[in-house]
């Protein structure tokens, strides 16, 4: 099972930020957004994904702690299955929408 903490330090530490309200003040977010999202153990995944892209940074380095090297030989439908195994339902509902709402960008 993911860890919400783990997963806030290591996004933390590639945003260079150390503390919830710095991360909070950077993204524009409401001060108690980070602390609703440890009660619920719950992280909107895409907000990583962007911030990931946006930044440049690995998200298998964020959501799993493991640094991917070499990036050109990722078989990502095959990654992307398998962290949706360890996911819980609400997050693949996530990530379904995230989906979606990516292919609908492409029709606008």
């Amino acid at each position: 099972m993911l860890d919400i903490n783990e997963i806030l330090n290591r996004l933390y530490e590639k945003m260079g930020v150390s503390k919830d309200s710095e991360f909070c003040k950077k993204m524009d977010l409401k001060a108690s957004t980070v602390s609703s999202w440890r009660k619920r153990n719950s992280i909107p995944y895409d907000m990583i994904v962007d911030l990931s892209h946006n930044a440049n940074f690995s998200i298998d380095y964020v959501i799993k702690g493991v640094e991917n090297k070499n990036v050109e030989n990722i078989n990502y439908k095959e990654e992307l299955l398998k962290t949706i195994e360890n996911l819980k339902n609400e997050d693949i509902q996530c990530l379904y929408h995230i989906a979606k709402s990516k292919e609908l960008r492409k029709k606008h």
